[in-house]
């Protein structure tokens, strides 16, 4: 979920891709674009109780991300208003 540290480098994040915006540059602002994936993967490690790499392996790489990217997405509506609040 966010928090106050997102806060604190998010700004770079909006003004740099902004400016070149102005510049006239095409820009891809897509939400989510900047997404650490290894906080999730720890989340979801500890959710499927898995403390070993070979368990992934058992469990199938596309179903691993399956399950990351179902983690992640539960939480797109907090981020959703987070970024508008922010108004980025």
């Amino acid at each position: 979920l966010p928090h106050y540290g997102h806060l604190l480098t998010g700004y770079v994040k909006d003004i740099v891709p902004r400016y070149r915006t102005m510049r006239g540059y095409m820009v891809d602002r897509r939400f989510g674009w900047d997404t650490h994936g290894l906080p999730a993967e720890l989340t979801l490690h500890l959710e499927l109780g898995i403390t070993d790499k070979s368990q992934i392996d058992e469990m199938g790489i596309e179903k691993f991300n399956d399950a990351c990217r179902e983690s992640v997405l539960k939480y797109t509506g907090e981020w959703r208003e987070y970024v508008t609040r922010q108004a980025r």
